[in-house]
C-alpha cells in the first residue's frame, strides 16, 4: 500500500489519467449493459400478466425478475396509471405468484385482494386522490416497509 501511494505522489498527471479512463469504461460498460448488449448486473425484466381498468384507472399487474449480482428476485408489481398515459406508478410489489384481484370499493377507493402472501417489499396507500384497501387474508412475513 505504501508504494502505491508514493507512486501516486510521484506521478499524479498518470494517476489522473488512469481515473479518467477508468470512469470511461465504467460509463461505457454501463451504456452497455442497460441496452442488453453485455450482460448487467443490475437488469430488471418487466413481463406483463393482466391489464383491468377500475374507476377509469388503468392497472397492470407484472412479473418483475431483477439481476442484482447474478442473483434474480422475482416478484409481482402492480402499476397505476391514467388512460392513454405512457408514465405509470407502482403501488403495490409482493413476492407470490398470485394475481391480485382489484376493484372498487366506491368512487375514491379501491380493494387489491390476495388469499394469501410471503412477503410485502411495497405498497402505496393513495394515488391520484385514490385510496388503496389492501385486503389479505394471510401474511407470512409481516410488512416492515414503509407506506407511501
Amino acid at each position: 500500500m505504501q508504494s502505491i501511494l508514493a507512486s501516486l505522489r510521484k506521478h499524479p498527471i498518470t494517476s489522473v489519467l488512469w481515473a479518467v479512463l477508468l470512469l470511461v469504461c465504467a460509463f461505457f460498460y454501463h451504456f452497455l449493459g442497460y441496452s442488453g448488449i453485455v450482460p448487467s448486473p443490475w437488469r430488471c425484466d418487466s413481463t406483463p400478466l393482466a391489464k383491468t381498468s377500475v374507476l377509469g384507472i388503468d392497472f397492470e399487474t407484472s412479473l418483475e425478475e431483477c439481476r442484482k449480482f447474478g442473483v434474480t428476485e422475482p416478484s409481482q408489481v402492480i402499476w397505476v396509471s391514467r388512460p392513454g398515459d405512457w408514465s405509470r406508478t407502482r403501488i403495490f410489489a409482493y413476492g407470490e405468484d398470485e394475481i391480485a384481484e382489484i376493484s372498487a370499493i366506491d368512487a375514491h377507493s379501491v380493494r387489491i385482494a390476495l388469499r394469501s402472501l410471503e412477503s410485502i417489499w411495497y405498497r402505496r396507500k393513495q394515488w391520484g386522490g385514490i385510496t388503496f384497501i389492501y385486503d389479505i387474508g394471510r401474511l407470512k412475513e409481516p410488512y416492515r416497509g414503509a407506506d407511501d
